[in-house]
C-alpha cells in the first residue's frame, strides 16, 4: 500500500525574502510551492522568480494569502530548499550544490517547525524506521518477527502521537500544527482530530491545507457509509473524451484508485483482470493518480487495462479524489446500480463475495 494528503483569507500578507547562494552568479532564483518531500501526485507550481546577481537575490514586497511552504531552486538543480513562508523579512543562505541544506532566518513559522522536526519528527524516525521497514519485510513471511516488530512500532507510534498532541496544545497558532494534523489525521481518531483541530486557531482552520481535515471531520463518514449516493463525477479517458459515473451502466461499480508509479496497484491488476473476464455483473473503473498523461496512458497500454480507465491528472487534488478520501491506494469503492455505496475499501476478496452471491 502506498501513502500519499477551506477558503483561504483574501487578506494578502507581505514578505521581503533575500539572501545568498553561493557559487550560483547571475542566475534565475524561482519561488515556488514544494514542501519538504512531494510524490507523484504532487503538482508543482512557480509563484515568481528573480535574477540572482553575484549570488545574491532578493524577492522584495512578495504578496502572500496564508502560511503555507514554499521553495527555492534554480535552473538545473533537482532539489530546493523548503521553508515556511511569513510576513516580514526572510533572510536564506545555502550553498549552490547543496541548496536544501540551506539556513532560513526570519521566518518564526519556519522555526517553529525546526523545532518540531529537531524535537519530536527526527528522533522518532531516526529510532524507528529499521524497525518499520522490518515489520513491512515481514508482514507476509514471518508471523512471528512481524508481531514482534509490530508491537516494537505500536509502543514508539503511540509515544509519537502523545508528543505531537501535546505539541499542537503547545502552538495552536503555527502552521506546524495544522501540518501534524494534515499528514497524521488516521492516527488521530475521529473525536481527537476534531478536538485537536478545533484547538487552533481561527486563520488556521481556514487555511487551505485544512479543507482534507474539515471535510473528514463533517461530512466524510456520511458520504462513504453504505447507502449513500454518490455524485455524478464527469471523467477523462484515455481516449479524450468524457464520461459521466451515472452513464455507466452496472449492477455494481467498482472504483479502483491506482497510479502507474504504485507498484502494490500494479500488483492487484490481475486479480482485477480476472473480476473483469468472470464477472458480468460489475464495470470496473480504473482512476489514476498519475499529473503526467503519458505515463497513465503507457501504463494502461503495458498493463492490459480494458475496462474503464480515467483520470483528471491532478494527483491527490482532484475533486474526484478530495470526495473519497484517498490517502493512500490502492483503494476500492463498492458502488451498487443506484451508485450507492456498498462498501469502502474493501479486500478483492470480499469484492468477489459480494459479486458471486448477487449475480
Amino acid at each position: 500500500m502506498v501513502f500519499l494528503g477551506a477558503l483561504c483569507s483574501s487578506a494578502q500578507k507581505v514578505v521581503n525574502i533575500s539572501g545568498v547562494i553561493n557559487g550560483l552568479g547571475s542566475s534565475l532564483v524561482y519561488l515556488g510551492n514544494k514542501p519538504n518531500g512531494i510524490s507523484n501526485t504532487f503538482i508543482p507550481v512557480t509563484y515568481d522568480s528573480v535574477c540572482a546577481h553575484n549570488d545574491s537575490f532578493e524577492f522584495k514586497n512578495f504578496r502572500f494569502t496564508e502560511v503555507s511552504y514554499y521553495s527555492l531552486e534554480y535552473p538545473g538543480y533537482k532539489g530546493w530548499l523548503p521553508f515556511l513562508i511569513d510576513t516580514g523579512n526572510i533572510t536564506i543562505i545555502a550553498k549552490k550544490d547543496s541548496l536544501y541544506l540551506g539556513t532560513v532566518n526570519g521566518s518564526n513559522e519556519e522555526k517553529v517547525l525546526e523545532e518540531y522536526q529537531s524535537d519530536i519528527y527526527f528522533p522518532f524516525h531516526d529510532k524507528n524506521d529499521r524497525f518499520i521497514d522490518s515489520a513491512d519485510k515481514y508482514l507476509n513471511s514471518d508471523t512471528t518477527r512481524y508481531k514482534y516488530f509490530r508491537k516494537v512500532v505500536d509502543s514508539a507510534s503511540s509515544d509519537f502521537l502523545k508528543q505531537q498532541k501535546a505539541f499542537i496544545k503547545a502552538h495552536p497558532d503555527k502552521y506546524t500544527s495544522l501540518d501534524i494534523l494534515a499528514n497524521h489525521f488516521k492516527s488521530f481518531e475521529e473525536d481527537s482530530l476534531k478536538f485537536y483541530f478545533y484547538l487552533l486557531s481561527p486563520e488556521l482552520q481556514n487555511n487551505s491545507a485544512a479543507t482534507d481535515i474539515k471535510y473528514r471531520i463533517n461530512a466524510f463518514a456520511a458520504n462513504m457509509r453504505p447507502g449513500a449516493k454518490v455524485p455524478d463525477f464527469s471523467f477523462i479517458s484515455t481516449d479524450g473524451k468524457n464520461r459521466n459515473l451515472y452513464k455507466i451502466r452496472a449492477k455494481f461499480k467498482l472504483i479502483n484508485f491506482w497510479a502507474s508509479w504504485c507498484a502494490p496497484c500494479i500488483a492487484e491488476l490481475p486479480s482485477l483482470r480476472n473480476i473483469d473476464s468472470v464477472f458480468k455483473n460489475v464495470a470496473i473503473i480504473s482512476f489514476s493518480l498519475d499529473t503526467k498523461k503519458t505515463e497513465w496512458i503507457e501504463a494502461n497500454r503495458k498493463n492490459h487495462i480494458t475496462w474503464y480507465s480515467f483520470s483528471d491528472l491532478k494527483g491527490t487534488s482532484g475533486k474526484f479524489v478530495s470526495y473519497f478520501g484517498v490517502q493512500q491506494i490502492p483503494l476500492a469503492v463498492l458502488l451498487n446500480e443506484k451508485n450507492e455505496i456498498v462498501k469502502y475499501n474493501p479486500e478483492l476478496m470480499e469484492v468477489i463475495n459480494i459479486l458471486h452471491l448477487n449475480p
